[in-house]
């Protein structure tokens, strides 16, 4: 299976996916085909939203939070969920392909948890309630809360999606995943819990 098409970029995304693919399991040679058919999308989308082989876009789209009449709304919403001028400058800088990678696994990640809380017996609004508290949500930060009445579930923008990753390997690293299930617990949602911990500097 050749990755035509691809540029060397695109190729060691399929690698990686590939790889984190076999990691759970899943045969190499189904693997390759799943992780080319994401990467594929990925393209696809990029593609759609006009970003497609764009140079590195952080200094361009801090200017624009910054400075563009729709978007400062946006920005203040931004900040006062503690994003920084280099948060949003490292989330842009990476490649628009990897950038809607990301979203996609995180979005078929609480998918999969969603189903398997259905297929439980929950209801789904139930199964749904149980994904927020367990995993971030991505999004808009100018959305609804997905719980009514309850801001902690408003979602999380994705220039913070860098910031979240480093803190999860870290508390992996460390050992810390039961102590930060148990601190999570205190809250609805696991955005909540995330805005929690940068609010006092933990993220």
């Amino acid at each position: 299976m050749f990755a035509k098409g691809f540029n060397s970029h695109e190729k060691l995304l399929w690698k990686q996916k590939t790889t984190a693919l076999e990691a759970i399991g899943i045969p190499r040679r189904k693997a390759r085909k799943e992780a080319k058919c994401h990467v594929q999308e990925a393209i696809s989308q990029s593609k759609e939203f006009g970003h497609y082989g764009a140079d590195p876009m952080g200094d361009y789209a801090l200017r624009m939070f910054k400075t563009e009449a729709t978007r400062k709304k946006l920005w203040e919403t931004m900040k006062n969920d503690g994003i920084t001028d280099e948060d949003v400058k490292a989330w842009w800088n990476i490649s628009s392909v990897e950038r809607q990678m990301m979203l996609n696994d995180e979005e078929r990640f609480r998918l999969g948890f969603w189903l398997e809380r259905i297929d439980a017996g929950q209801t789904p609004e139930q199964a749904a309630r149980f994904v927020w508290k367990a995993y971030p949500m991505i999004g808009d930060c100018t959305d609804s809360p997905a719980i009514p009445d309850d801001d902690t579930s408003v979602p999380l923008q994705p220039e913070l999606k860098l910031r979240i990753m480093r803190w999860q390997e870290e508390v992996q690293r460390m050992g810390k995943v039961q102590e930060m299930k148990e601190e999570a617990e205190q809250f609805t949602t696991m955005n909540g819990y995330i805005r929690h911990l940068i609010r006092h500097g933990r993220i």
